[in-house]
């Protein structure tokens, strides 16, 4: 993403007496968006009661209709599922990434301290200094500086951003510590917990990375920073420099799919098992099979590459 500001483009206002916020999300299903957020924030609503509305009459004209509310109690993740009413919404996809305890971010939402004349909360974004620990349905973290209780109201259910503006997780409450709230540090439920909750309900996946194209890869594609290799290949570089803009508007998705439909395999891999690596690999073959028989393979076409090379991932070697 690369900007702050273009988070407000993500964020939810969730309405009602116990409303909150939420995160704008989009799944592989090109007819839906998803909004997570706490559960808490929709309780006594259902799916013809919610209130929605965005920031700064984005989205303003658009219809939007709620399809279903799917919840978990005991993690208080919440996902509500609604029609795709814009296809620009920016992708933010997340994964179980690692604990990383010594991290910047931010926690995006409308607290109630921000409400105007018209009775509407205004966006507001906090930043995160630090995360403390993992606590498996919970993560805990610290603010800078240390925000007070009104300035928190109304952020439940908003999203908790690293530094790379890539979704944690959803803002759940303050952390509670001896029966006194300590406001310097609060409460996001992990992506994890909204991954399970997808998966429990059959829901379409969100990935780690946009697969509409190669774009998110691009800068490790035959990346090779030995200078010496770099003068040796020259010819070969000119080469990439040449093909890779074309491969870049691709679906690597839909490219890799391609592949095993053609081999028919026996065990598919699903898109959403690769890794990083495992994709700019991918993009890799692509191009390599494309300076090898150029004039016989068009457009990257899998129809045309696999009369001559066929792609196989073991999960070990490509």
């Amino acid at each position: 993403m690369g900007y702050a500001d273009e988070l407000i483009t993500l964020a939810v206002r969730i309405g009602g007496k116990d409303g909150g916020s939420g995160v704008l999300i989009k799944p592989l299903d090109t007819s839906l968006l998803y909004i997570l957020t706490a559960n808490h924030c929709l309780k006594d609503v259902n799916e013809d009661t919610v209130e929605l509305s965005f920031a700064d009459s984005l989205y303003e004209g658009v219809e939007i209709w709620v399809k279903k509310i799917y919840r978990d109690d005991n993690t208080d993740a919440a996902i509500i599922v609604v029609n795709r009413f814009d296809d620009g919404v920016r992708f933010t996809g997340f994964a179980n990434k690692p604990f990383e305890p010594h991290i910047n971010g931010y926690h995006t939402g409308f607290p109630s301290c921000r409400e105007n004349e018209n009775k509407i909360r205004e966006f507001a974004i906090r930043d995160v200094n630090r995360l403390w620990q993992d606590k498996g349905d919970l993560v805990e973290y610290t603010y800078t500086p240390v925000p007070q209780k009104h300035e928190l109201t109304g952020l439940s259910g908003g999203g908790v951003y690293n530094e790379k503006f890539q979704l944690l997780g959803i803002h759940k409450q303050s952390a509670y510590q001896d029966n006194i709230e300590q406001l310097g540090a609060a409460l996001y439920i992990p992506c994890r917990c909204f991954y399970t909750l997808m998966v429990a309900n059959g829901l379409s996946p969100v990935y780690e990375f946009d697969l509409s194209s190669f774009r998110p890869f691009k800068d490790d594609i035959f990346k090779l920073d030995n200078m010496g290799a770099m003068v040796d290949l020259e010819c070969l570089l000119g080469s990439i420099a040449t093909l890779g803009p074309g491969l870049l508007d691709k679906s690597p998705k839909d490219l890799f799919e391609a592949f095993q439909q053609q081999r028919r395999c026996r065990e598919i891999v699903r898109p959403y098992c690769l890794k990083r690596e495992d994709w700019t690999m991918f993009g890799e073959f692509l191009i390599a099979v494309k300076i090898l028989k150029r004039d016989d393979i068009q457009d990257f076409e899998v129809e045309q590459i696999g009369r001559y090379f066929q792609y196989i991932y073991s999960g070990r070697r490509l």
